[in-house]
C-alpha cells in the first residue's frame, strides 16, 4: 500500500542537482525584486547544486558572495539598478566551482528550514496542499536527493513554511476574508454574511448563513440547538453553531458565525 508520501515524491532521476530548471539557475543579468529574494534563490541554489557561500558584503546597494572554501572561483555579485530603486541586478555570476567537492558538500549553512521548505514544495509537493505530510518525509526527499541530513526540528519548521507557501498564513487568511466572502455570496446569490471589525479595523465576528439553509428552515422541526467549538491556530476564537433537526431526524445546519469568545455579545 502506498502512503501520500510516496505519490508526491518525485523520481530520483529527474530531481538530480545537475538536471536544475530554468527557474532554478542564476545567471548575469538576473533582477530580483530586493536582497531577501536574491538571498534566497541562492540558498536554494546551494542546497541543490550541494554547496555552501560566505557573504562578503552585503550593504543597501551592494551584495557580493563567495564560495565557502578559499581560493574557490565561485561568486556573484550584484548591486541595485539605480539608487533609488530597490530592485538588485546580478552584474556578475561565476558558477564554475574550483574546489574540492568533498570539502564544498560538507557544509550547509544556507539550507536553512524555509531554504529546504521552499525547495520541497517547489520540488515534490506537485501542487498539493501537504496534507499527510510529516517532518520525517521531508528529510527523506532531501536525503536521497540532495545527499543532504537535516534534524528533525529543521524538518519541522520547513514543513511549517512549507504549508505556509501553499495554503498561506493565519494573518493572510483573515485578511483575504473580505474578497472570499463575496467570491461566496457570486456563487451563493442568496446567502447571508456579515464581517464587523473591532475599533482598531481588526477582525471581531463573522456571520454565514447559506440560502439553502434559510430555505430549507421552515420545514424543521422546532428544536433548535447551539454550540460553540474552540479553534486553534495562531488567533484561537470560538466557532459557532446554529442547527435543529429536520423530518428525519437528522441535524439540520442553519447558521455559522466566528467570534473571539463564546459569549452573549458574540452569540447576540
Amino acid at each position: 500500500m502506498k502512503s501520500s508520501h510516496d505519490t508526491m515524491k518525485p523520481s530520483l532521476d529527474t530531481m538530480r542537482p545537475s538536471q536544475l530548471r530554468k527557474s532554478d539557475t542564476i545567471k548575469s543579468g538576473d533582477i530580483f525584486s530586493g536582497k531577501k529574494e536574491q538571498i534566497m534563490k541562492l540558498c536554494k541554489l546551494s542546497v541543490i547544486e550541494r554547496f555552501d557561500f560566505i557573504i562578503k558584503k552585503s550593504w543597501k546597494h551592494v551584495f557580493y558572495a563567495k564560495c565557502c572554501v578559499a581560493g574557490c572561483s565561485w561568486g556573484i555579485r550584484a548591486t541595485t539598478k539605480s539608487k533609488s530603486s530597490p530592485e538588485f541586478l546580478i552584474r556578475k555570476y561565476t558558477d564554475l566551482h574550483t574546489c574540492s567537492a568533498v570539502i564544498r558538500y560538507s557544509r550547509h549553512r544556507h539550507a536553512n528550514a524555509k531554504c529546504i521548505g521552499k525547495v520541497y514544495v517547489e520540488g515534490f509537493s506537485g501542487g498539493s496542499d501537504l496534507k499527510g505530510i510529516q517532518p520525517k518525509h521531508i528529510m527523506e526527499c532531501i536525503r536521497d536527493v540532495y545527499q543532504l541530513d537535516i534534524g528533525y526540528t529543521k524538518a519541522h519548521s520547513a514543513l511549517a513554511y512549507a504549508r505556509e507557501m501553499v495554503r498561506g498564513t493565519h494573518a493572510s487568511g483573515y485578511q483575504d476574508l473580505p474578497s472570499n466572502l463575496q467570491k461566496i455570496k457570486q456563487a451563493n446569490p442568496d446567502i447571508i454574511t456579515e464581517l464587523e471589525l473591532d475599533a482598531e479595523k481588526m477582525f471581531k465576528y463573522l456571520f454565514i448563513d447559506f440560502g439553502a439553509c434559510i430555505k430549507g428552515f421552515p420545514f424543521m422541526r422546532r428544536v433548535i440547538v447551539i454550540d460553540g467549538a474552540h479553534l486553534s491556530g495562531n488567533f484561537r476564537g470560538v466557532m459557532l453553531v446554529d442547527a435543529c433537526q429536520d423530518r428525519n431526524r437528522g441535524i439540520y445546519p442553519i447558521a455559522f458565525g466566528i467570534v473571539n469568545a463564546e459569549d452573549a455579545a458574540a452569540w447576540e
